[in-house]
């Protein structure tokens, strides 16, 4: 009996620990409750401009995903700025009721999320007397198009420690959706972003994470200056990252760890373990750099690297985020930033006539020359008979510091120019002459060249222009500054005044396709030493494949031809060799392999070119 009595009293104590650990809840069942506060500081006085409860999800034209919270099936709350596009500042406030928290030594406020970024700034406001408000940043340091988390972390589940101003008193709490002149992140236009989905919302007396999670921040850590490099004009390189402590306990001597690895022999080729100091709960060790630098090897490779933090004692309770990889190649002779075009921008506004571009910086130019340029429209079909320029511009750097390359930089004029004429069936990369004449350009050492894509227009078409989000060069720009030699990634000029910016909000994660090759013969249409000749055709087709790839080989001369697949991380997938060849068909079967970019490196005796292949499910 008293072993029952005992065994009741114990049941009873621990419901009541759990009551105190949730003391507030609301799951938005079927609409905002009446004690809520749905609130538009700026806006338009339209319905869509104030948080509004929904069961479908955002309902604009860029809509994203529903939110797939654990209660969705009774609706959640949805801030449309989409929905609400007026280009206007956008303020929406939700404002809960007021919460008693006398007694609460700690006040966490947790909830389930889904949200992407464009020029705005999610947070949560927290006031003592509804007038002074202190704001937590939700997601800091997040570009314009990136998702909250991981596009496909859907709900996102978010825990903010609000103690120092909740505890202990009572208080209000609020979401707080801004697009105004302050919150640029990288996109074009502000007052018109995606949406900030919320629901499942609830305040713990108790700190739920874990003691021991520390983490690679994923929006901040150097990758190399270029994704591919022609292995002539490699350049060393550092790193640099931030770790987040997203436990509770602080963390000392956890140790940083920087690796690259040459993914075709899989050898370490380099490696740098950086002690790092004290990192408290809920802070951010910032801007941690490495020591050594990175020279890649002169030939073609395809290289990994990760970077990793580990605790000096105990074990990470999150371990899957203590590491971020990025990979990087060295080619024959392409630059380029990206892989391919993930989507279609444009800059301006209402000007609709802009030239955008990508930097490249020419250690070892003498002897080498400008041959082709490579871009992608991503509107081609709407711009039949109209035109762009091909610019390509031979700059000495910011000398003067105000973060763009004036006239008096690059000389008043590009060194080479073309222009291309749409047919309005052009739907992949676009291949033209670097210049005009389809003579090669010059090239000198230690110099930087951008090569932009400008568009004139008297009429509202507007052209969009293909980019790639799935690289971010920030941390890598502010590493090379740190080495006191700038890598430069994206070069804009809005209404084409000859002034072309280079620390503009999409310069660093947005970039856009334009790729530039280069070679050590000036005759363009005749083989080179290292890179096959434009007249030995190499098609790949379909491109996006999904079961079989075809490459069609049509060479100038009969010649032994070695055909190689890799992976993104240089690893052999297949390979093929033929004997004195002019014409063939060689087929790869992808229909096993995992979705994602791959590359087709063409080994023959008149020279080598590696072609880009997408597989999809």
């Amino acid at each position: 009996m008293k072993k029952l009595q005992l065994l009741l009293i114990c049941i009873t104590f621990a419901q009541l620990t759990m009551a105190q650990v949730v003391f507030f809840t609301e799951d938005f069942n079927g609409r905002i409750p009446a004690s809520w506060r749905s609130i538009e500081v700026q806006g338009n006085r339209t319905a869509s401009a104030k948080w509004t409860w929904t069961n479908r999800g955002p309902q604009g034209g860029f809509r994203t995903a529903p939110l797939a919270s654990t209660t969705a099936s009774n609706g959640w709350v949805v801030f449309d700025s989409d929905l609400n596009c007026s280009t206007r500042n956008q303020e929406a406030w939700l404002v809960s009721p007021r919460i008693d928290a006398t007694g609460k030594g700690v006040v966490f406020l947790s909830f389930e999320t889904y949200y992407r970024s464009f020029n705005d700034r999610p947070t949560v406001e927290v006031s003592i007397d509804s007038i002074n408000w202190t704001s937590f940043e939700v997601f800091p340091r997040i570009a314009a198009n990136d998702y909250g988390a991981d596009q496909a972390t859907n709900p996102q589940k978010i825990q903010i420690n609000i103690s120092q101003v909740a505890a202990g008193q009572r208080f209000w709490f609020a979401f707080r959706f801004l697009s105004d002149n302050t919150t640029g992140n990288g996109g074009d236009v502000t007052g018109c972003g995606y949406s900030w989905q919320l629901d499942d919302v609830a305040l713990t007396d108790v700190d739920s994470r874990a003691p021991n999670d520390l983490k690679i921040d994923e929006t901040f850590y150097a990758i190399a200056p270029n994704l591919i490099t022609p292995a002539s004009q490699v350049v060393p390189f550092g790193f640099l990252a931030d770790v987040v402590n997203k436990g509770t306990q602080d963390q000392v001597d956890a140790i940083l760890k920087i690796e690259l690895f040459n993914s075709s022999t899989n050898a370490s080729v380099f490696a740098e373990e950086i002690m790092l100091p004290l990192i408290e709960s809920d802070s951010t060790l910032v801007d941690i750099a490495s020591e050594g630098v990175f020279t890649p090897q002169p030939d073609f490779a395809i290289y990994e690297g990760v970077y990793s933090v580990t605790l000096k004692d105990g074990q990470d309770n999150n371990p899957r985020d203590n590491e971020q990889s990025f990979f990087f190649v060295t080619s024959d002779t392409l630059f380029s930033k990206i892989l391919d075009p993930t989507t279609g921008i444009r800059f301006g506004g209402n000007q609709l006539s802009y030239a955008y571009g990508s930097c490249f910086y020419v250690p070892n130019g003498n002897g080498f020359f400008g041959r082709f340029i490579s871009f992608f429209i991503a509107n081609a079909e709407k711009l039949t008979g109209k035109s762009v320029n091909i610019l390509t511009y031979k700059w000495r750097g910011d000398i003067n510091g105000d973060s763009a390359a004036n006239p008096e930089e690059y000389g008043n004029a590009p060194i080479a120019f073309n222009e291309y004429i749409f047919k309005g069936t052009e739907d992949d990369w676009i291949t033209i002459p670097m210049s005009i004449d389809e003579i090669g350009v010059p090239l000198e050492n230690d110099s930087y060249y951008f090569v932009v894509v400008q568009y004139e227009t008297t009429d509202a078409q507007p052209m969009f222009i293909g980019a790639s989000d799935e690289f971010d060069y920030r941390a890598a720009f502010f590493r090379s500054l740190l080495d006191g030699q700038p890598q430069y990634m994206g070069m804009l000029d809005v209404g084409n005044t000859g002034r072309y910016e280079y620390f503009f909000r999409d310069a660093f994660t947005v970039l856009p396709a334009i790729d530039m090759s280069i070679g050590s013969n000036p005759d363009i249409f005749t083989k080179t030493a290292e890179a096959l000749a434009a007249n030995n055709e190499t098609t790949l087709f379909p491109n996006p494949a999904k079961e079989i790839a075809t490459l069609n080989l049509k060479l100038t001369t009969p010649q032994d031809v070695e055909v190689r697949l890799l992976d993104i991380k240089g690893r052999l997938v297949d390979s093929q060799k033929l004997t004195k060849i002019s014409n063939a068909n060689l087929t790869f079967q992808v229909s096993d392999l995992a979705a994602g970019n791959y590359f087709l490196h063409i080994n023959a005796e008149a020279g080598t070119r590696t072609l880009k292949l997408t597989v999809i499910e």
